[in-house]
């Protein structure tokens, strides 16, 4: 009987808290639906404040395109363009926390291309 009885409490108190999270559930079913997809041009805001150099000048216009289909779309290979003519184009990584990482930069410079160690890194991306 006693059983029975800390049974029943039991299966009560489980469905009880169900039902009360399954009405959160909801509220994040709409926090998705509103968040910010990830786009190209908002990608290109972000990157093109990477300076040319430690202390440089902002970029004055970012051209970035995904290669990948799903998620973060990572990589991303992005062209900033800078006063003068400058042009660094990075391989760009996007974490999950909205941060960017840029590697294997490529210079283009008075009809030149050469390879750099340069890398960009910064925040913050809306990210799905």
């Amino acid at each position: 009987m006693i059983i029975t009885g800390l049974l029943l409490i039991l299966g009560l108190t489980s469905f009880l808290f169900v039902r009360i999270e399954a009405g959160q559930g909801g509220t994040f079913v709409i926090a998705q639906r509103t968040a910010q997809r990830l786009t190209a041009a908002g990608v290109d805001r972000i990157v093109r404040t990477a300076p040319e150099n430690r202390g440089g000048r902002r970029g004055l216009r970012a051209s970035c395109t995904s290669s990948g289909h799903v998620g973060l779309r990572n990589p991303w290979r992005c062209l900033i363009t800078y006063a003068g003519g400058l042009r660094l184009q990075y391989t760009v990584q996007i974490r999950l926390n909205g941060s960017y990482l840029g590697t294997y930069q490529v210079i283009y410079r008075n009809g030149q291309v050469t390879h750099g160690d340069g890398q960009i890194s910064g925040c913050c991306i809306t990210v799905p």
